[in-house]
């Protein structure tokens, strides 16, 4: 409708810089909500996984991740190289993490990944 205000009033373009104005502003405000929900959702994880575990920063993150993502996985290297860590660390993260059944490894090829479990799945639809 913008289009045809602007072309019946002389082409002023009041009508659609106003709609393009109100879109952007929509947009915002959705974007806005999603992050809250997206906030509360990684706080509500965090207090869930503090009560249960004892887990450190990096192993958080690691767990967000692989419970945000639509084709999750990680190795030893992607973890080493996404927390600037050593891979003896990557591996001990890991490792505790799949000793609490949170992650587990599967072969890929001559790389070992690691997947979340039904059991984190399980604690994030809580």
């Amino acid at each position: 409708m913008a289009y045809i205000y602007s072309e019946q009033d002389n082409l002023d373009l009041t009508y659609f810089n106003d709609f393009h104005i109100q879109k952007i502003i929509q947009s915002i405000d959705e974007f806005e909500e999603y992050l809250d929900t997206k906030i509360k959702e990684n706080k509500s994880i965090d207090r869930l996984l503090d009560a249960k575990f004892s887990l450190n920063d990096r192993q958080k993150q690691l767990l967000h991740y692989l419970v945000s993502d639509l084709d999750p996985s990680v190795s030893v290297s992607s973890h080493s190289l996404l927390h600037t860590v050593s891979r003896q660390t990557a591996i001990r993260d890991l490792g505790y993490l799949e000793e609490k059944k949170l992650i587990q490894p599967k072969r890929s090829g001559k790389f070992v990944k690691y997947y979340p479990t039904e059991r984190l799945l399980g604690y994030i639809a809580e």
